[in-house]
């Protein structure tokens, strides 16, 4: 256990692993959401924001899961458990994204392409006979 998770209260972080974590985080979201918007617009910017954060986490909790101490222990937990939580959030903003890029107009929709002078169109028309 580090001397200064022995002088906090359980869930609190000391200086020394908290000033280093919170320039990575901030780098790991912002990349994140800049690279998500890139290729992903308002959804992907938020599923690399999430993402982002995931990774964090899982840092996070690593660097406990090897201090050993049961209060470490259950940080760990804490934080993996957010991690989980956060990629499948991101995964789910990502399906979301992917469904709607793949979505097939639909013909019988009031407002779809496929409309023919105002009315609904089969693609058959009068021939004059």
């Amino acid at each position: 256990m580090t001397r200064s998770m022995a002088r906090q209260p359980v869930g609190e972080i000391g200086s020394d692993f908290g000033g280093h974590l919170l320039g990575f985080s901030t780098l790991a979201v912002s990349i994140g959401a800049i690279v998500g918007t890139r290729y992903g617009g308002l959804y992907g910017g938020v599923a690399g924001s999430l993402f982002g954060g995931s990774m964090v986490n899982v840092y996070r909790a690593v660097r406990f899961a090897m201090d050993g101490s049961p209060e470490a222990d259950r940080e760990a937990v804490i934080s993996g458990t957010y991690a989980l939580a956060a990629a499948g959030f991101g995964g789910a903003v990502v399906y979301k994204l992917d469904r709607k890029r793949r979505a097939v107009p639909n013909a019988t929709a009031p407002n779809s392409a496929a409309r023919y002078n105002g009315r609904r169109s089969c693609d058959f028309r009068p021939t004059g006979s």
